[in-house]
């Protein structure tokens, strides 16, 4: 393409400030310059402008993927059939005369709904289609070029999304899943209308910040087979050290992650370092550089949820202060975000997702303390709950039939989503600091190894039967290698139950 101006001249440059987007040959960049004064001015090579727009089109792929993914999830979500079989049996004596009528209704508002999100996918395809025209167009040598590189330039990334968010939030405010209300039944001839309640989705939240135009989008780069260090093993990384064969030991619980999360790892951050360690249960472990110019904290927390969101929370910075930071880890820029706050700065706690919350149970503020928060994942804010019964540092805290189970010492407590109860053990037991724990099936949850009170490796196992607040605890077996576990998590998958283990010489991964 020849200059406007100096029509002998092929144009080598472009001025990609939004307000100009003028093609220039060697001698216009000159003159453009002083054009310009005081205004703020990007003149870049044809080259230069047309290696951004492709990491802006990319950007932007990515960010309509991820509204693809939520929009496709609630879609396969909804489910008329599973609400009908799992709840009529329960109600079949005083409600199959009279749910024919209502229920007929609830399906034309879930296949409206379905509609609804099968129009959403379709925008967002178009929008992706549009995106890799532009794309197409600027990776071919054509007269086009500039053209379509001041289309890419005057690409409006944030209108984009928040227009197409704005459809997304519509559609997840409607509704998602069915349940009844027991408080009803006995009403429910005259009070069918109020009988059947519908959940909606909260809002989609982004993790991800959009960036500004032409501005880099970093990768991360995983580091295979990585070397021995004080952490972890070399070649056969994270290998399994017990695998518990007993007839007495059920595992009778769904897997942790979702079907549809795509980041099913066990992640695992290095403290007073920039590195995370991640295994994929297919024996591989990954080592990401993050991208942060401060240390991970010593002491801190970290979890995956269900969906595969990593966070990391607390601990005591390189100051020596303890630390009230939430972070949120972007893959995509392999670099830890803040996006909320502790309410308490604390260590040492324990830490538990139940969804849409993370769990901070007690730890060091810098005493022993029995408070208690939970930080919501969908608004990003942090709420006190009732404090628990015992203070304890490091304790042991999982999941336990949708509640919360709090092991330290010689107590046990459960958090009822209302308030603290102490469970009885029905013998006498000492439990460690730093140890593991997961329920296991609907009655039973597992602890093993920790530290004791002088600060020695521990590597008893313990299966706990919970039965009407009373628990009996019978150690059955002990660990090839005696330790607490630093990143206390466990997961279920395929009916095996699996933890990071950090002994002295080595970290891997247990399954039971």
């Amino acid at each position: 393409m020849y200059c406007e101006t100096h029509q002998n001249q092929l144009v080598t440059n472009i001025c990609i400030s939004q307000n100009c987007m003028h093609p220039l040959c060697p001698d216009c960049v000159i003159t453009h310059i002083n054009d310009h004064k005081q205004d703020k001015m990007q003149v870049v090579s044809i080259v230069v402008a047309k290696q951004k727009c492709q990491r802006k089109i990319e950007l932007a792929r990515d960010l309509i993927e991820q509204q693809m993914i939520t929009s496709q999830s609630h879609l396969n979500e909804i489910s008329f059939q599973e609400f009908v079989e799992t709840q009529k049996k329960y109600i079949r004596d005083r409600l199959i005369t009279y749910i024919d009528e209502t229920l007929s209704n609830v399906t034309d508002k879930l296949e409206f709904n379905k509609l609804n999100n099968q129009k959403i996918v379709e925008d967002q395809k178009s929008v992706l289609q549009e995106l890799d025209g532009l794309l197409k167009s600027l990776r071919q040598s054509n007269d086009h070029i500039v053209e379509n590189i001041i289309r890419v330039c005057q690409l409006d990334l944030k209108g984009l999304s928040d227009s197409l968010q704005k459809k997304l939030d519509i559609e997840l405010g409607q509704v998602r899943h069915l349940n009844i209300d027991d408080q009803y039944v006995n009403d429910f001839i005259s009070s069918i209308n109020k009988l059947i309640k519908f959940d909606v989705c909260a809002p989609f939240v982004h993790r991800d910040k959009v960036a500004e135009p032409m501005i880099e989008n970093l990768q991360m780069s995983p580091i295979k087979n990585v070397n021995n260090t004080d952490y972890y093993t070399p070649q056969k990384v994270f290998s399994p050290i017990a695998n518990y064969h007993r007839q007495d030991i059920e595992i009778n619980v769904a897997n942790y992650f979702s079907n549809k999360c795509k980041q099913q790892i066990l992640p695992f951050f290095k403290s007073d370092d920039t590195i995370l360690y991640t295994y994929n249960f297919k024996g591989n472990l990954d080592k990401y550089q993050l991208k942060n110019d401060f240390l991970i904290p010593k002491y801190h927390q970290s979890i995956i949820t269900q969906h595969g969101d990593i966070y990391l929370l607390g601990g005591v910075d390189s100051n020596n202060k303890r630390n009230s930071n939430i972070y949120y880890y972007e893959p995509v820029n392999c670099k830890l975000v803040r996006c909320g706050q502790l309410i308490l700065p604390r260590s040492s706690f324990g830490i538990v997702y139940l969804h849409p919350h993370i769990y901070s149970i007690t730890g060091l503020v810098p005493q022993m303390t029995t408070n208690c928060e939970r930080y919501n994942t969908m608004t990003n804010k942090s709420e006190q709950i009732q404090d628990c019964l015992f203070p304890s540092a490091s304790p042991t805290v999982l999941c336990f039939n949708n509640q919360i189970i709090k092991i330290s010492n010689q107590q046990i407590e459960l958090w009822d989503q209302k308030i603290w109860i102490q469970l009885q053990i029905k013998d006498k037991l000492t439990f460690f600091a730093n140890s593991a724990g997961s329920q296991i099936n609907a009655q039973q949850f597992i602890i093993f190894g920790g530290y004791d009170e002088r600060d020695q490796q521990m590597d008893q196992t313990f299966l706990c039967t919970l039965d009407n607040h009373e628990v009996n605890c019978q150690n059955i077996q002990t660990l090839p290698y005696r330790e607490g576990f630093w990143n206390p998590q466990t997961f279920i998958k395929d009916k095996k139950l699996y933890v990071l283990h950090r002994s002295k010489q080595k970290t891997n991964i247990m399954f039971i």
